[in-house]
């Protein structure tokens, strides 16, 4: 188990806030996630990325311009599996976008992962840092930290940073470029 997964563990079972209401269902699960892909903050935070849009089934961007436009979520609720993948790419009425799979099975939060907001911004923070960080580096946290903070609140991403800290990875943020 990596820093990251420790520290979301221990962050999601501290937070005491309020959370979305996810049932757990395929379809919730996608109005969340397609709630976060269709808002500014998405536009602004995703770079542009091979794993945006593509038309062809040999995955050569159609339009490297611009992030993903959709992410498709998929839930597996097969076996008691807790987990979630996000390095897949699913032809979708003539698309091709990225795809989150969720497994069905509880984790740590007693939640299943489908209906589990932190799970889910972790699986869209791999999207985001695809081409700089693809595993739980120091940008993947920090990136993580501020999906948290938008999408879960300030509190949130204060309990996440603390224990990502106690893991070891204190999140410095980027110096901020001068203004000309």
């Amino acid at each position: 188990m990596t820093r990251v997964y420790r520290a979301e563990d221990r962050a999601n079972r501290r937070y005491t806030g309020r959370l979305p209401a996810l049932d757990g269902t395929q379809r919730q699960a996608q109005a969340y996630v397609d709630r976060i892909t269709r808002s500014a903050w998405w536009s602004r935070t995703c770079p542009p990325s091979w794993r945006g849009d593509d038309t062809t089934p040999n995955f050569e961007p159609a339009d490297e311009s611009r992030p993903p436009r959709r992410v498709i979520v998929r839930v597996h609720n097969r076996g008691s599996g807790a987990w979630a993948s996000t390095y897949e790419k699913r032809r979708h009425r003539g698309r091709w976008f990225p795809i989150i799979s969720l497994g069905a099975g509880l984790r740590g939060s007693l939640l299943p992962c489908s209906a589990d907001p932190w799970v889910i911004l972790h699986e869209l923070t791999h999207i985001i840092v695809a081409d700089t960080d693809p595993g739980h580096g120091v940008v993947f946290a920090r990136t993580y930290v501020a999906a948290v903070r938008r999408w879960l609140g300030a509190d949130a991403a204060r309990v996440l940073r603390e224990e990502l800290k106690a893991e070891g990875m204190p999140i410095r943020r980027p110096a901020r470029a001068a203004k000309r």
